[in-house]
C-alpha cells in the first residue's frame, strides 16, 4: 500500500466549459470536502466559490503533484498540498496560467521550505520580480486577489 498521508486542495478558479474534466479528476482521487458529497458539478463549483478546501485523509505520497499534473494541463487555477511524513518534507505545488507552475518542499502548513544555500542563490541570481516568483510570493498575491483579499506585497 505504501506510505500515505493528508493532501488539500485549493481551486481558485474553473473555468465552466472544463468543469466536467475538473469533477472527473477529483472523483479519480477521492477527493471530498464537508458536507458536499458526492459531487456534481454544481456542488464542486459551490466549493470553489466558497473558497473551500477539497482534501483526501490518506493518500499515496505523489498524489498532490499527480494532481496538479492533471489540473495544471487543464489550465485550472490552483494550489496541491501533501502533508510531511516521517523524515521527508511535504509537497507544495501552485498554478497560475499567467505564471506557469511552482513546486517546494513544504510543512503540514502548506509553508514553502526552501533551504539558505537556495534562498542565497535566488537572491543573488534574479531580479525582485522573480525573486517573488521563484519564492512563490507573486502565487500568492495572484491566489488573494482571486479571493477578494489584498495583496501581501
Amino acid at each position: 500500500m505504501g506510505d500515505r498521508s493528508y493532501v488539500s486542495l485549493w481551486i481558485y478558479d474553473i473555468p465552466e466549459r472544463i468543469a466536467e474534466d475538473v469533477l472527473e479528476v477529483l472523483d479519480d482521487y477521492g477527493f471530498t470536502t464537508y458536507g458536499t458529497e458526492p459531487f456534481t458539478v454544481a456542488t464542486m463549483l459551490e466549493v470553489v466559490d466558497n473558497k473551500d478546501i477539497f482534501f483526501i485523509e490518506e493518500a499515496s505520497l505523489s498524489t498532490a503533484d499527480e494532481v496538479s499534473d492533471k489540473l495544471e494541463s487543464l489550465g485550472v487555477t490552483h494550489q496541491s498540498h501533501q502533508d510531511p511524513r516521517y523524515e521527508y518534507a511535504g509537497d507544495l505545488h501552485r498554478f497560475h496560467p499567467d505564471l506557469g507552475r511552482w513546486d517546494s518542499d513544504a510543512n503540514a502548513d502548506a509553508d514553502a521550505i526552501i533551504s539558505a544555500f537556495q534562498f542565497r542563490y535566488k537572491m543573488r541570481s534574479m531580479n525582485d520580480f522573480w525573486v517573488k516568483v521563484q519564492l512563490g510570493i507573486t502565487y500568492e498575491d495572484k491566489f488573494r486577489e482571486l479571493t477578494g483579499q489584498k495583496p501581501l506585497t
